[in-house]
């Protein structure tokens, strides 16, 4: 975090703030705690869900559609199957994840008017694509509501928001180039943020390593397979949940989805696939201040 104010003491009541609420919403919003209240109601438990935990469902279901189905927030499943192959140190077969992936068309949940109704499995439900930006956004919004802060930025894993008052200095995120991950390398480019949120997936970092090879984190929606590792994707876009989504949805598209994806939702985004060719949509390229590291 960077809070940018006229008083250190603000600053450091300020982060403690934000400190604070970021354990209160992993606490409520976490898979790793067997009793937090997503996890509960993943398993069926009655629950009554508060408005946090509502609001971020209702953001996947929204970019599941949005996406036309890119960006899956039902791949628990998938996801588990890959982490049990990590403990195994056996490949699953393609065809069972293929099976598995086919099961998370459809999603097992809808939120009405803000009431969130099971209608399928609910345990497969991964909110791991859009979660953890839109714990970005609220942190933001913590910070900004106080008043003689001048700027904050969030980096949370990557997704990385930025707010400031007129004239507050913006924020510089070098962009990882996937084919060079070494900690002294190069970065691909600079992006100059303000205002706005920028989130990058790529399986150069996180994944499975299975038999003394690495697979990257992101699966295929049809195939359940991970995605090539070398594939990077970087959104900019106004909130970081919506980068975040974002991110993953053109993670996982083909050139032909990309394109298509770009231009229905003006999306800003670069992808680095797995040849190495650089891809802009024609947003990044018109709005986006990018500059050589």
């Amino acid at each position: 975090m960077r809070v940018d104010c006229g008083d250190a003491g603000l600053a450091d009541r300020v982060a403690d703030l934000m400190l604070a609420e970021a354990d209160r919403l992993e606490a409520m919003l976490s898979t790793y705690r067997p009793n937090s209240v997503f996890s509960r109601w993943r398993r069926g438990e009655p629950a009554n869900l508060p408005v946090e935990v509502v609001d971020v469902l209702e953001l996947a279901a929204r970019w599941h559609r949005r996406s036309s189905g890119l960006f899956n927030c039902c791949l628990g499943a998938v996801m588990a199957r890959w982490s049990q192959a990590v403990a195994d140190q056996v490949l699953p077969g393609r065809g069972e994840m293929a099976g598995l992936a086919a099961a998370t068309t459809e999603l097992p949940f809808a939120v009405v008017d803000g009431v969130v109704h099971r209608t399928g499995d609910c345990s497969v439900v991964d909110l791991h694509g859009v979660a953890k930006g839109w714990v970005v956004d609220r942190l933001v919004e913590v910070a900004t509501a106080i008043d003689g802060v001048d700027t904050v930025v969030v980096d949370l894993g990557g997704d990385i928001a930025h707010r400031g008052r007129a004239g507050s200095t913006a924020a510089r995120i070098a962009v990882e180039n996937p084919w060079a991950t070494a900690e002294n390398a190069s970065a691909l480019s600079v992006v100059t943020v303000a205002d706005a949120a920028i989130a990058t997936s790529s399986g150069a970092r996180r994944g499975w390593l299975v038999g003394g090879r690495w697979y990257g984190h992101l699966p295929d929606p049809i195939t359940g397979w991970p995605i090539a590792e070398r594939r990077s994707t970087t959104v900019v876009a106004a909130t970081a949940a919506d980068a975040d989504a974002l991110a993953s949805a053109f993670g996982v598209a083909t050139a032909e989805q990309r394109e298509y994806l770009a231009e229905r939702l003006n999306a800003a985004a670069l992808v680095v696939d797995e040849s190495g060719i650089v891809w802009r949509s024609a947003a990044w390229v018109d709005s986006i201040d990018e500059r050589p590291a």
